[in-house]
This record gives structure tokens, C-alpha cells and sequence, in this order.
């Protein structure tokens, strides 16, 4: 494992507040990570159910090439709850450094108590962990992804962290500069508050233009509305005008309109805004793909 494999695994592991451990028995070797707030939605038939925190183990098994997820409460739409159901054995259909995606068809989780024909049978079950850094102030900060996805007959389960960093090239369209620019600058943290029932963005290295590069200027988009969507994306927008908050309080020289974000729980997130600032108006847009291991910007 190289340097930046080994700092994003420590830094993952502190950032989504679980613990993990590694052992070795019967020449196997395996992982196993618990995420205490994770976030989970639900599709019924295409009806969606707002992000509720739930607690979930994802295992690794490093020699026979498999993962596996323990779901703390899984509760289904038709009253069906299952205590600590756990899907084993799952195949590696990708197997990176710091990016591991497993996926397989039908499976019938355990359940302690339970019969096998109490037990629904899921069509589908995917669960990705991927790590990725990028630099921000001089030091590396590490992005992490945790998604699991169980399907049952016309029902997806999605779960995930509460919030995610991502990064990529930002583009910005202006009134007051005739070509678009482009920064590889800007890093963006999506959080989910399930209390609220709200989301924010943070938006660290924020440019409008090419002399805001190195400013470090840092601007949060608060109390957000979001929905869930059937493909296991969370979807935020606010098209009315409002302020970002600047050094924790809103500031009306950068107001915000038009927002518009997806974060796709198995490819990465994109967004756009407007902002109306420093006398022009900027279209702002980013893509970004969850990539590991790289900088700021750069593709692999």
C-alpha cells in the first residue's frame, strides 16, 4: 500500500467517526468498519422516503476477494423490520487501491431468530468504499464514500455517510470576462442534517474569477432543500436568491440563486449556482466523479 492509500485510510477512519479493525484467522484476511450515523432513503415503487440515520458494518474480506454490510434496523416499506441483517460473500467487481465495489444477485441476508422463509429475498446488492484525496491549504484532505444498496422486489434501500467532500474542475462563466475560466481549486463538503431535514455545501477556495484562486475564501450554502431520487441520488435546489455565510454569518456581497446539486451515491456530484458579486454575475458549475488518490482537478 503506497503513502497516500495509507493516509486516506487513517484519515477516513476518523472522519466517519467508526471504528475499525483488521484481523487474520483461518488465513483470511479481513476488515470490518462501523459507521454509527450513516444515512439511509428508500424507494417504494418509485415513492421516495426522506435521509434517517441508521448504524451499518461493511466487511472486507481481503483473501477470498468479498464484502459484506450488517444493517443495524433494516426496516422495509411493507413493515418487515430485520435486526442486524447481514449480507456475506459479496464479489469484488472492482478491486483498486482505495476504491473496492462489490456487487451480486441474489442474496437472502442472515438474521439472528429468523427463519430462512421469514426472510426476504434481494434481487440485488451493491456496496462501494472508496477513498480519495485532494490537497486543500497545504495539507491532504480525504474524501470518503461508503454506499450500500439493497433491492427487494419493487423496493431499493440506499445507504451512506452523512456527507462527502469532492473535487474537480470548476467552471465559471462571466459578464465581466469574455472566456470561461477554469479553477481546479474550488472543494466542496455535502452534509445531510437528518434532524433538519436539510442540507448545506461548503465551498472551500471559492473563485469567481482567476485573482480569487488563492484567496482561500470560504462560503457556506445553509439550510438547503433536498429530495431523494429512485436512482439513489439526493437531489438539492434553492432557485430563489439568498447569502452564503462568510465567517459564520450570512454575507450579502456574494448572494446565491439557481442552486442546483446531485449527489449520485456510487459516481461522485455535481452542481451549479449563479452568484451576483464584485459587480458581475457568475455561472458556476462543477463536475464531480469520485476518483482516488489524486489532486485537486487532475484525472485519472
Amino acid at each position: 500500500m503506497n503513502i497516500k492509500s495509507t493516509i486516506a485510510c487513517a484519515l477516513a477512519a476518523t472522519a466517519l467517526m467508526m471504528t475499525s479493525c483488521l484481523s487474520s484467522s483461518n488465513d483470511d484476511q479481513t476488515q470490518t468498519e462501523t459507521l454509527n450515523k450513516a444515512l439511509m432513503f428508500i424507494s417504494d415503487n418509485g415513492s421516495m422516503s426522506q435521509c434517517k440515520e441508521t448504524s451499518i458494518q461493511i466487511e472486507y474480506n481481503y483473501t477470498k476477494l468479498t464484502m459484506g454490510v450488517t444493517v443495524k434496523n433494516l426496516t422495509l416499506p411493507n413493515g418487515t423490520v430485520l435486526p442486524n441483517a447481514k449480507f456475506s460473500d459479496i464479489k469484488l467487481i472492482q478491486n483498486n487501491t482505495g476504491w473496492m465495489i462489490a456487487e451480486s444477485d441474489g442474496i437472502r441476508p442472515e438474521v439472528e431468530g429468523f427463519s430462512s422463509e421469514s426472510i426476504p429475498m434481494f434481487s440485488k446488492v451493491k456496496i462501494a468504499s472508496i477513498n480519495h484525496l485532494t490537497e486543500l491549504n497545504g495539507q491532504m484532505q480525504v474524501g470518503y464514500e461508503r454506499a450500500v444498496m439493497l433491492q427487494t422486489g419493487s423496493c431499493i434501500v440506499y445507504i451512506t455517510t452523512p456527507d462527502a467532500w469532492s473535487t474537480g474542475f470548476t467552471y465559471v462563466d462571466s459578464s465581466t470576462v469574455p472566456e470561461p475560466f477554469k479553477s481546479a481549486k474550488p472543494i466542496y463538503l455535502v452534509k445531510i442534517d437528518t434532524e433538519k431535514q436539510l442540507a448545506s455545501i461548503q465551498v472551500h477556495n471559492a473563485v469567481f474569477a482567476p485573482q480569487m484562486e488563492n484567496l482561500g475564501l470560504v462560503i457556506e450554502f445553509r439550510d438547503l432543500p433536498y429530495t431523494t431520487l429512485p436512482n439513489g441520488s439526493i437531489r438539492i435546489s434553492r432557485s430563489e436568491e439568498f447569502n452564503p455565510y462568510h465567517d459564520n454569518a450570512p454575507n450579502s456581497k456574494f448572494p446565491i440563486s439557481n442552486l442546483t446539486c446531485t449527489w449520485d451515491l456510487f459516481r461522485g456530484i455535481n452542481l451549479s449556482f449563479n452568484c451576483a458579486a464584485m459587480g458581475g454575475n457568475y455561472s458556476v458549475r462543477a463536475d464531480m466523479p469520485f476518483n482516488y488518490g489524486i489532486n485537486s482537478g487532475d484525472k485519472q
